[in-house]
């Protein structure tokens, strides 16, 4: 009985030991990537509250239209946030919760301003930044998750 209940816990710790080894190694594997997806995560969950602030914004400025497109854009960045979280818990890291950053907010038409200068900058700027770090570490999920 001793020698099953010993042999049971051996494996138990095999194993728990070969899975934090294999965290340790995911992490140290991919640095770049893990570093980008963190970023990209949190620029995600903000681009979200923002989306969602100036929807209110839209609707207490009565453009109905408008502030559904600002809801359409905060589940778009919502979906693109849960997906960089899900590489990351993939690749062992563990991630916190985003600090609940202040959203500036202005008239509906300022904030449509706000949203496409955004949008452009990370069509231009950001993604293609985050690309061009990860693609040598040739983590398919992390690339797919940024295209």
């Amino acid at each position: 009985m001793a020698r099953k209940a010993f042999s049971f816990l051996f494996f138990v710790y095999s194993f728990v030991s070969l899975t934090a080894a294999s965290i340790t190694g995911a992490q140290s594997k991919y640095p770049e990537t893990i570093a980008a997806l963190q970023v990209a995560y949190v620029n995600e969950m903000q681009a979200h509250l923002n989306y969602l602030a100036y929807a209110q914004k839209a609707k207490s400025e009565n453009y109905p239209n408008i502030a559904y497109l600002f809801s359409s854009f905060a589940a778009s960045e919502w979906t693109h946030a849960r997906n960089f979280k899900k590489v990351l818990l993939d690749l062992g890291v563990q991630v916190k919760e985003t600090p609940k950053l202040e959203v500036k907010v202005s008239s509906t038409k300022g904030n449509l301003r706000s949203g496409i200068d955004f949008e452009i900058s990370d069509i231009d700027e950001r993604y293609p930044q985050f690309l061009e770090k990860i693609k040598p570490e040739k983590h398919e999920g992390a690339i797919r998750s940024m295209i």
